[in-house]
């Protein structure tokens, strides 16, 4: 796998075998503001856009942001159409561990309109996750 994006809060890895964007959150990945939030998602859509990968994986079990109704909103209106129109298939979440708020945002995140057009699923496991993707 290859880094292709990294800050405090994320590294992405490009997953050639598979064709997929692999993403991990750090622990303080709960402690960002929502703009720095926001902004790690376009620098990621653009990873996407960029190595026109068929989806990604992203493992949150060590952290995630919680994303407020309005930063749901936001994803579902600005981000997941991108998501469709750059041709993504799958995408799978690995849920955090120990933050079940940020763990229901996610899912209610991927609950929006545009967003039930893309394959979702969550999982405990990066095992699991991984091998549901790379079908």
């Amino acid at each position: 796998m290859q880094l292709v994006l990294s800050t405090n809060y994320l590294n992405t890895y490009l997953h050639q075998d598979y064709n997929i964007l692999y993403s991990e959150w750090t622990e303080s990945a709960s402690k960002m503001s929502r703009e720095e939030f926001k902004q790690h998602i376009v620098d990621f859509l653009e990873r996407i856009k960029k190595y026109r990968v068929r989806g990604f994986l992203t493992n949150s079990q060590r952290g995630h942001f919680t994303m407020d109704v309005s930063v749901q909103e936001w994803h579902d209106k600005e981000i997941a159409p991108h998501y469709i129109a750059n041709g993504l298939k799958k995408i799978g979440f690995v849920l955090p561990e120990k933050d079940f708020f940020a763990a229901i945002s996610l899912q209610q995140t991927f609950d929006e309109t545009h967003a039930q057009q893309l394959q979702t699923k969550f999982f405990n496991t990066v095992d699991d996750a991984m091998n549901w993707i790379k079908d």
